[in-house]
């Protein structure tokens, strides 16, 4: 017969040793990965240095004190500096500007009657409240919008 003989091995010796290993090797990669992980930041703070205020501002704020009005009837703020340049480059910036103006409207109308909608709904579980008043109330966003739409003789979408 034939004895076997197994070495045991510690287990916390073996863990200790696997761990010790795990950390070596976790510890290579983070020191081969802190250059590039320096260049990131010095670009990411580069980037944000370099970033340039806005052309306008839809409201007056801050530096933000010239009122302008788009052709379309839209006011929007510049600041004092700005330069007035060649036509077709304020023709590009208050065509953005009626489009983003016309966009935050449309977004606003939408809310105001999914509001409306949900209010006649419950006033009229609820007891309070008729189609009526529902009726009555005023959307301000879809009103500047139809008179936009009105004034530049445009289709209402």
């Amino acid at each position: 017969m034939h004895a076997h003989m197994f070495r045991r091995r510690h287990p916390h010796a073996e863990s200790a040793n696997s761990n010790g290993a795990a950390s070596d090797s976790a510890l290579g990669a983070l020191s081969n990965l802190l250059p590039f992980l320096f260049l990131l930041l010095l670009l990411a703070l580069m980037t944000m240095s370099g970033r340039e205020d806005p052309i306008y501002s839809p409201t007056r704020t801050g530096d933000y004190v010239v009122e302008r009005v788009t052709p379309g009837g839209v006011s929007y703020w510049v600041k004092s500096s700005f330069n007035n340049g060649d036509r077709s480059t304020i023709n590009r910036l208050e065509s953005y500007v009626e489009s983003q103006w016309v966009e935050y409207k449309q977004k606003q109308c939408y809310s105001e009657r999914l509001r409306q909608r949900q209010r006649s709904g419950f006033g009229g579980l609820f007891g309070g409240g008729s189609s009526g008043d529902t009726e009555r109330e005023r959307t301000p966003a879809c009103e500047q919008l139809h008179e936009y739409y009105t004034r530049n003789n445009l289709s209402v979408h």
